[in-house]
C-alpha cells in the first residue's frame, strides 16, 4: 500500500493509471496504480516485477518519485 498522502503530495491522487516501476537496473514494469480508501494500491503488473525480481514476503522495496517516475530500490 502506498500512504494517501504520498499520492496527493506527489499531484498522482485521483483516478486509476498506469505508472512505470523501474528496479535499480533500470528495468522497466508498467503496473496499474489504484486508490482504496486512505491509500494507494499497485496490481495489474505488480505481480510481474515481484517475480521477475525475485522478491519474497519480508523483503522491502523503497519507492521515490523522482521527476515525476517511479523508482524502485529492493533491499533484500
Amino acid at each position: 500500500n502506498i500512504p494517501v498522502d504520498f499520492l496527493r503530495d506527489h499531484h498522482i491522487l485521483g483516478e486509476t493509471r498506469t505508472i512505470k516501476v523501474q528496479n535499480v537496473e533500470g528495468r522497466e514494469w508498467p503496473v496499474r496504480l489504484l486508490r482504496r480508501g486512505d491509500r494507494g494500491g499497485l496490481e495489474s503488473g505488480w505481480s510481474n516485477f515481484v517475480y521477475d525480481n525475485n522478491l519474497e514476503e519480508g523483503d522491502v522495496c523503497a519507492f521515490e518519485l523522482i521527476n515525476n517516475k517511479k523508482k524502485v530500490l529492493i533491499l533484500k
